[in-house]
């Protein structure tokens, strides 16, 4: 809205400003502020890990996404300790995955999946987050190689570069 005057200059109309939009809501205090922001960043961080994953042509891109939510913390460090038990753990999985091998195969699992639960129950933080891991690793890797173990190999790196690669 303009109004012309006789000298020819367009004066513009001020319309106030509504002042609920400047009030914060009751609801966002500091500590929802900062869940939010850790959310936004996550999410955010997710979509890149998955935009990497379709650029790189890994098999299974949409693992990226689910592993930046399984490792993000709200604090760098623990992301960065986190991660070191994820590779720990399933480097430990691959190698016990790769010695399987035969008709005692699920029994050799059930036992390693033991050992890890009961060493994931015996240690803290996330080394017991490493167990945990390792001992699906076996599940999710040593079976499938052992019923198709011509592309083994192949299955086990794609495994492990989705483990490990953008997002892990």
């Amino acid at each position: 809205m303009s109004i012309r005057t006789n000298n020819g200059l367009v004066k513009a109309a001020v319309v106030p400003f509504p002042a609920w939009l400047l009030k914060r809501p009751d609801w966002l205090d500091h500590q929802t502020a900062i869940g939010l922001t850790f959310a936004v960043k996550t999410f955010a961080a997710s979509l890149l890990a998955l935009y990497i994953a379709f650029w790189a042509g890994l098999d299974d891109p949409r693992w990226s996404f689910l592993t930046v939510f399984v490792v993000s913390q709200p604090d760098s460090g623990l992301v960065l300790a986190k991660s070191f038990y994820r590779i720990l753990g399933t480097i430990a999985g691959q190698l016990v995955a790769l010695a399987q091998y035969g008709e005692l195969l699920v029994a050799a699992v059930a036992v390693w999946i033991c050992f890890c639960s009961f060493a994931a129950r015996s240690v803290c933080d996330f080394a017991s987050y490493g167990f945990q891991l390792a001992g699906y690793t076996v599940a999710s890797v040593g079976i499938p190689a052992a019923l198709a173990p011509t592309g083994a190999y192949d299955l086990m790196l794609s495994r492990f570069a989705l483990r490990l690669g953008p997002g892990g």
